[in-house]
């Protein structure tokens, strides 16, 4: 983000705006999250779209770094979900957070 009429609320990144690191991350831990407990998909992508959304209210990124971030999640989210390995480790991590969840 160039622009020198826009004044972040934080520190401006020192990196390009696009895509949103911030919103790309956010919106894969909701994804997978989600997969994790379906029973509460709408809370988890609900902060998970928040934290894209909060990047463009500080002023550090255009909606168009986020809505790119967040393709660039579900294109990761899907290839993770193709890998044998991930499979494995994401059935270990749903099974610890489902008995996190039950203390």
């Amino acid at each position: 983000m160039n622009n020198a009429e826009i004044q972040p609320a934080g520190e401006r990144p020192k990196s390009a705006s696009y895509p949103s690191g911030n919103s790309l991350l956010g919106y894969t831990y909701a994804i997978i999250l989600a997969e994790m407990l379906p029973e509460k998909h709408d809370e988890i992508f609900s902060k998970g779209v928040d934290i894209g959304d909060a990047r463009v209210i500080a002023g550090v990124h255009y909606p168009s770094d986020v809505a790119a971030g967040r393709l660039a999640a579900v294109e990761i989210a899907s290839a993770l979900a193709r890998s044998p390995l991930y499979k494995g480790e994401f059935e270990e991590a749903r099974a610890e957070l489902r008995t996190l969840l039950r203390q």
